[in-house]
C-alpha cells in the first residue's frame, strides 16, 4: 500500500510555487549576466514562468527578464512580445511607481528635502548643507529638479533633446536637423520655441549648452530690454532656492539662482578669457548669419549683451553643472553594473554642496529630478559633501587634483589629506557581506530593501573604523547601485544599455 501511495504521489504534477519560480529566475539572471549563450537563461526563465502563479509580481518581472535575453540574442520581435506580456501581467506598476517620497518627513518650508537638513555658512566653505540628525545607508534625503538640461552628444539618439527622458527609445526626430530627437510633440514644440529654432542645423559642439542657456534667457522675456537689469540684479544680490517661496517659484526665479552661482571668472587668465570670448563670438556670428537670431538681437547693445551672457553662462556651467547618469548592466565583466553619462544639468539645491573625493552620498536621476541618498552613515552636525566627479576609488590624488583644477580650489577631504590609495590597492578585511548576492538587483521590494539597509548599517557600525577597505568600499558602491534601482523602480536586468 505504501508503495502504491508513493507511486500515486509521483504521478501528481508540481503545483505553482512562488519560491521555486523566484529561485529559477534568479539562477537564470546569473546565467544571463555571465553567458553570451542565452539558451540556459531562457530555459530557466521558462521554468520560472511555469511555476509562477498567474498575475504574480515574479511573472511580470520574469517576462521582462526574458525580453532582455531575447533582445541580446537579436530576437527583437520576440523581445517586444515579452515586453507586452510583462506589461500585461502588472509590470507597468513597477515602471510607474511614484518615487516622490523622501525617507523622512519633509521640511515644511522646503519640501524638496527632509526636515533633518539645514543651510549653513562658514568662511572656508561658504554656503553648504548640514545634517541636523543622523542618516543611514539607503536614506533618500533630498530631491532636486534640474533647471537647465543638456543631452550628452553620445546620447543624442537615445534621449529627448528637451527633457532628456529616454521614452524607451521611442523618439521623434527633428524635421530639419539630424542631431535632435524628442519624446513627443510637446517637448519638440517647447524646444523649438525656446532655443532649437536658432541652433537647429547650425551648431553642435561643446559650447552648445551655454549658447542654449543664453537663448533660453533671451526668449524668457517679451521685452529684451529688461534682460541686462535682470542679470545685474541677480549677480549683485545672489540668491539661493532658500530665499524664495518654493511653492510659488517661476522660471525667472530659477534664472536668478543661476546668475547668482559662482562663475570663478576672476580666477581665469586673460588668455583663457580671450579664447572664450573669441569662441562665443564665432558661434554667435554663425547664428546671426544663418538663423532668426538677428531678429531677436536687433540692436548692437543686445548683440553685446548676448555675447557677455553666453560667456558668463559658460563659466557658471563649468563651475556648477552636474552630470546625469543611469545605471546599466555590464555583461561578462566582474562587476554587474556601471554608470553611463547621458547629459548634464544645473541643480539649484545640490549646487550648494561642496566637493569631497570620499562623499557619503550619491545621486540617482529619475524624470529630471536628482535624488540624493546616503551610502555611508552621516552623523548630526556633519556637512553633506557631494562629489563633483573625482573619486579616490578611481583616481590618484594627483589625477584628482588635475580634474578639480577647473573648479579652482584645493580639496581637503580625508582622501586627499591622508592620500588614500585607489580601490585596487586598498587594504582588505575579513568582512563577509555581499549585498548583491543577498538580493537580486532586479527583484526589489520595500521591505527587503529596508532590511538590507539595516544589515548594511550594522556592518558599518562594526567596521567603520577600518574605512577605507576593499570590502567597505564595495559595500558602499553596492548600496548606491541598489538604492538607484529602488528609486527608479525598474529592474536592472531589463536595462539595455541606456534605455531607462
Amino acid at each position: 500500500m505504501e508503495n502504491l501511495c508513493y507511486k500515486i504521489e509521483g504521478l501528481k504534477i508540481d503545483p505553482k510555487n512562488e519560491t521555486t519560480a523566484l529561485e529559477a529566475r534568479q539562477i537564470g539572471n546569473r546565467h544571463f549576466a555571465k553567458d553570451t549563450n542565452f539558451l540556459k537563461s531562457l530555459e530557466l526563465y521558462n521554468k520560472s514562468l511555469a511555476y509562477s502563479p498567474i498575475g504574480s509580481t515574479n511573472m511580470s518581472i520574469c517576462y521582462a527578464n526574458r525580453s532582455a535575453a531575447f533582445f541580446h540574442a537579436g530576437l527583437f520581435k520576440i523581445s517586444l512580445e515579452n515586453i507586452d506580456l510583462a506589461l500585461k501581467y502588472g509590470f507597468r506598476m513597477s515602471l510607474n511607481r511614484n518615487w516622490n517620497s523622501l525617507s523622512y518627513p519633509p521640511n515644511e518650508k522646503y519640501p524638496f528635502m527632509v526636515d533633518g537638513i539645514e543651510l549653513a555658512t562658514s568662511e572656508k566653505f561658504g554656503r553648504y548643507l548640514r545634517a541636523k540628525r543622523d542618516f543611514n545607508p539607503g536614506d533618500v534625503i533630498l530631491r532636486d529638479k534640474a533647471i537647465l538640461r543638456f543631452v550628452d552628444p553620445d546620447s543624442k539618439y537615445s534621449r529627448c533633446n528637451y527633457c532628456l527622458k529616454s521614452n524607451l527609445l521611442n523618439l521623434q526626430p527633428c524635421e530639419y536637423c539630424s542631431t535632435a530627437m524628442f519624446c513627443g510633440n510637446e517637448c519638440k514644440n517647447l524646444a523649438w520655441k525656446r532655443y532649437h529654432k536658432f541652433e537647429c542645423g547650425t551648431l553642435y559642439d561643446p559650447f552648445v549648452p551655454s549658447i542654449r542657456a543664453t537663448l533660453m534667457v533671451f526668449t524668457l522675456f517679451n521685452d529684451t530690454s529688461k534682460i541686462k537689469d535682470f542679470i545685474l540684479t541677480a549677480q549683485n544680490n545672489p540668491m539661493t532656492i532658500f530665499d524664495f517661496d518654493y511653492k510659488s517659484m517661476r522660471e525667472e526665479d530659477y534664472f536668478k539662482i543661476i546668475f547668482g552661482m559662482a562663475s570663478n571668472k576672476s580666477k581665469l587668465s586673460e588668455k583663457d578669457l580671450l579664447f572664450l570670448e573669441t569662441s562665443m563670438k564665432l558661434r554667435m556670428y554663425i547664428l546671426l548669419e544663418e538663423t532668426e537670431l538677428n531678429q531677436l538681437l536687433n540692436t548692437q547693445e543686445l548683440k553685446d549683451l548676448f555675447l557677455e551672457t553666453s560667456i558668463l553662462l559658460t563659466l557658471i556651467l563649468n563651475a556648477n553643472s552636474h552630470a546625469f547618469y543611469c545605471l546599466a548592466r555590464m555583461p561578462n565583466i566582474g562587476t554587474p553594473y556601471k554608470k553611463d553619462k547621458f547629459g548634464k544639468c544645473l541643480l539649484p539645491v545640490l549646487s550648494l554642496t561642496n566637493h569631497s573625493c570620499e562623499p557619503k552620498v550619491n545621486s540617482a536621476f529619475r524624470n529630471n529630478i536628482a535624488y540624493l541618498f546616503v551610502t555611508r552613515p552621516i552623523k548630526a552636525g556633519e556637512q553633506i559633501f557631494d562629489s563633483y566627479g573625482p573619486s579616490f576609488l578611481n583616481q590618484t590624488k594627483d589625477e584628482r587634483k588635475l580634474l578639480l583644477h577647473s573648479y579652482h580650489f584645493d580639496c581637503t577631504c580625508n582622501a586627499c589629506v591622508k592620500n588614500y590609495p585607489v580601490s585596487e590597492l586598498l587594504p582588505s578585511k575579513n568582512i563577509s557581506f555581499d549585498i548583491v548576492k543577498k538580493m537580486e538587483l532586479d527583484c526589489l521590494d520595500k521591505d527587503s530593501f529596508k532590511n538590507l539597509m539595516k544589515e548594511s548599517m550594522e556592518v558599518f557600525k562594526k567596521y567603520n573604523h577600518h574605512y577605507p577597505t576593499k570590502e567597505l568600499c564595495k559595500l558602499e558602491q553596492d548600496i548606491a547601485a541598489i538604492t538607484e534601482c529602488e528609486i527608479n523602480g525598474f529592474p536592472l536586468e531589463f536595462r539595455m544599455a541606456r534605455i531607462i
